[in-house]
């Protein structure tokens, strides 16, 4: 389930923060053998003023210091057609790390649920953004 391209959907996703839970996407980026994975958890809310005519893909803006990957909505990402119901981001910025074993202690497996894989195409297109972003911490950019 916690592989490599795979989207997830949470139910109710916990925050380390304290916000209150909610539904939420989860995108494993890169998982090692330990069981430690990078992952984003993807947001409809867009948090900084972006050009108007936004592709589907990256947006490295350095100047502001700024680095996101652009998901369209209703565009197939995954191998089996899923596209995110609303323009979705995967931050450079909110990129952080999970271990399997977290995730298992606190969730049972009918917390969430595997949406799809995404392509290798638009796989290698987000690690490729994300490792460019101006924004990204030091640490995830080596391990992407």
């Amino acid at each position: 389930m916690f592989e490599e391209r795979n989207l997830l959907y949470f139910e109710e996703y916990y925050f380390e923060n304290g916000d209150p839970a909610k539904p939420k996407y989860f995108l494993v980026l890169k998982r090692d053998e330990n069981g430690i994975m990078i992952i984003s958890l993807p947001s409809s809310v867009q948090n900084i003023s972006v050009p108007e005519n936004k592709k589907h893909g990256c947006i490295n803006l350095p100047v502001v210091n700024f680095g996101c990957y652009f998901f369209e909505n209703q565009v197939a990402i995954t191998e089996c057609g899923f596209g995110f119901p609303f323009d979705t981001f995967v931050y450079a910025y909110w990129i952080t790390d999970k271990t399997i074993e977290t995730i298992d202690y606190i969730y049972k497996p009918k917390d969430y649920s595997l949406i799809g894989r995404l392509t290798i195409q638009e796989y290698q297109d987000v690690l490729t953004c994300l490792k460019n972003s101006p924004n990204i911490k030091s640490k995830y950019r080596k391990l992407l």
